[in-house]
């Protein structure tokens, strides 16, 4: 799981930029690059079960967090 990865990773602090629409480019299968493209409300829940959140901020077609370790 790519946030258990980030977890382990940052074992203080995180800080995330989130894109939550389509990227530019498709893979060779054709399917968009950005695999998952979900809300905020979708994302929320799975960041707040490994970390603590500092800051929140809509930006554009996504958000940025700042995260503390729990």
């Amino acid at each position: 799981n790519v946030l258990d990865d980030l977890q382990s990773l940052s074992p203080k602090w995180a800080f995330l930029t989130i894109h939550t629409g389509p990227a530019a480019k498709v893979l060779s299968d054709g399917r968009n690059a950005h695999l998952i493209q979900e809300p905020p409300a979708w994302w929320l829940p799975k960041l707040l079960a490994r970390w603590d959140m500092h800051r929140f901020t809509a930006h554009g077609p996504g958000f940025y967090v700042l995260l503390r370790a729990k």
